[in-house]
């Protein structure tokens, strides 16, 4: 009879490692919940999940909200809540909205990007894209009149087509 203790399966997780798992669900579960609900939905949540949110608020003591967290981080952790979080990464990753801005400074600029931007997405609507791009350019050589006119930069006034055309390519592009 040997004194060797059997090596453990590689499947058993530590009760550690476990809590940890636990405990960023939780907190992932938290941010969640803090997101506005046109975000939510974008998201895969079953209908447990759903419910849950919809539930929080309706909870008002500290102590039921804590419970109600680790409620939402067991949904998560018996759903599909990988899945929800690699969502949630592509939604919120700031690399895909640097990738809408640069677009849109190339289209502000090329007249050949404004086509090879229509002939990738056959789907966009051209005349409301080239009416926001004749609206945006137009904005932008007045506000370089207002700077170079010696407007402090306080009282030159945010682009809204700029920010139009934005919002539209990130649509477009399903940012």
């Amino acid at each position: 009879m040997s004194n060797e203790i059997p090596p453990l399966p590689d499947e058993r997780i530590s009760k550690t490692k476990r809590k940890k798992q636990m405990h960023d669900l939780q907190d992932f579960g938290e941010m969640l919940l803090e997101l506005p609900a046109a975000t939510l939905a974008k998201l895969p949540l079953d209908e447990r999940m759903l419910q849950a949110v919809a539930d929080w608020k309706k909870v008002r003591s500290w102590e039921a909200k804590r419970r109600h967290i680790q409620y939402i981080g067991r949904i998560l952790r018996e759903g599909n809540g990988e899945e929800v979080r690699e969502a949630y990464e592509i939604i919120t990753d700031p690399s895909r909205l640097a990738r809408v801005e640069r677009m849109r400074d190339a289209l502000m600029t090329d007249d050949e990007a404004v086509q090879a931007f229509i002939a990738e997405h056959t789907d966009c609507d051209v005349t409301h894209l080239r009416q926001l791009l004749r609206n945006a350019r137009k904005e932008r050589e007045e506000l370089v009149k207002l700077q170079e006119a010696g407007t402090p930069p306080g009282n030159i006034p945010k682009s809204a087509n700029y920010q139009k055309l934005f919002q539209f390519l990130k649509e477009v592009m399903g940012v």
